[in-house]
């Protein structure tokens, strides 16, 4: 999800260090800290733990021990853990688990960096960073952390600052902080999203002994960024004319759920969106039955008795969709003109949406230049138009007779 992970504890510590002006000589304790007096950070941006992550790290802990301290800082007789949440549960679980008292006493510790004097602004900021780049948060716990270090570090509102300081995107932090500000029905497609049932077989068996799973999923920062626009024109349209039609919130919700079941891509979120927002009927509702594929972050279906009655776009969609996989599969290299093909491709999407958006505006502002070109010229007098009215003297206009030069003819 982040572009640039950070490998190891070192490299971690090292940009910690210079983001916020920690002292290289500043010494830094290191001790074996029981469990029990370890309390979690109030400012940890993570809300919730994916249990596999928790599962693979506490067996590696098991069979090589803690490689990486966890940080924390001292408060009176206890300590906050700055970085490490993930890290401290599972030392919690293999001690609770433990059959017997060597192997209690070896997980009833955990090695920690003692740090001092750690403001609260810092606490938020060290937790950030360590998430941000050793592990993906999901879309809205990073939004939400983003904005909190926004509001804790004097210098940071600008996001081209905010995105230097993190060292994150700058297009990426933008649309991260856009979506801490999102409807809550969006925010929780985002971050909690949906278990879908999805199904599949068995080591490979029968299609018939296919077992049935659960599956989460969320929305796409984009996506939702998209579904910010349809929503608030909702709202518009309920403010101007009120109904007793499901809310904004129950339509939205509804509309996740299509999205997230059905595995939409981003393309057709937008195309839904777009259609919507221009009062015709949706084409991903009207085509969902006929398209002869969909793709999708994660999968690929085409229905081949549908492929014979595609359009020519649809089969240029289709062959770029497949150009990737069939390169992995070694069945050689993409074609030559793929990249020349996808600039073509986004220029044709750019100019539908100008044909959409940016034309009515140009036609609107023909017609606003040709409305006050013709009210200028109501009031000016018709060319020549005194010469007509009686008692409306003329200026004298100069006569070529009248010229020196004219008596030599």
């Amino acid at each position: 999800m982040f572009e640039k992970p950070m490998d190891s504890g070192v490299a971690l510590q090292d940009s910690l260090r210079s983001q916020l002006k920690v002292p290289p000589e500043d010494p830094i304790e290191v001790q074996y800290i029981d469990l029990d007096r370890l309390d979690d950070n109030p400012f940890q941006p993570r809300l919730e733990v994916d249990p596999d992550r928790l599962a693979k790290m506490r067996e590696n802990i098991r069979a090589s021990g803690q490689i990486h301290p966890i940080t924390v800082r001292s408060i009176g007789e206890r300590f906050q853990i700055i970085s490490g949440k993930c890290r401290t549960e599972a030392h919690r679980q293999l001690r609770d688990q433990s059959s017997d008292d060597a192997d209690r006493a070896r997980f009833s510790k955990i090695r920690a960096e003692v740090r001092k004097n750690v403001t609260d602004a810092e606490m938020l900021t060290l937790a950030l960073f360590e998430n941000l780049h050793r592990q993906d948060l999901s879309a809205v716990e990073t939004a939400d952390a983003l904005v909190k270090l926004q509001a804790a570090n004097s210098g940071l509102e600008d996001a081209t600052r905010l995105s230097e300081f993190v060292q994150l995107p700058y297009d990426k932090v933008r649309r991260l902080v856009r979506l801490h500000e999102a409807p809550a029905v969006i925010r929780d497609g985002a971050g909690s999203g949906l278990m879908v049932p999805t199904s599949e077989s068995a080591n490979g068996s029968a299609p018939d002994e296919a077992r049935t799973r659960q599956q989460r999923r969320t929305l796409d920062v984009m996506a939702a960024l998209e579904l910010v626009k349809l929503y608030d024109h909702w709202e518009q349209q309920a403010s101007e004319s009120p109904t007793t039609n499901a809310t904004s919130d129950e339509r939205m919700a509804q509309l996740i759920k299509k999205i997230l079941t059905e595995e939409w891509g981003f393309r057709r979120v937008e195309s839904y969106i777009a259609d919507a927002l221009n009062a015709k009927e949706p084409v991903s509702e009207t085509r969902s039955s006929s398209a002869a594929f969909n793709d999708s972050p994660r999968k690929l279906v085409i229905l081949k008795d549908r492929v014979p009655d595609m359009k020519a776009d649809e089969r240029d969609d289709l062959r770029m969709v497949l150009a990737p996989i069939w390169a992995q599969l070694g069945g050689g290299p993409a074609r030559r003109n793929g990249s020349s093909f996808a600039g073509f491709r986004q220029w044709v999407r750019e100019f539908r949406t100008w044909l959409t958006q940016g034309l009515p505006q140009l036609l609107r502002a023909g017609r606003d230049l040709h409305r006050a070109l013709q009210q200028e010229q109501k009031r000016l007098p018709p060319p020549n138009s005194s010469e007509h009215q009686p008692g409306v003297s003329q200026p004298a206009k100069p006569s070529i007779a009248s010229h020196p030069s004219s008596s030599r003819s």
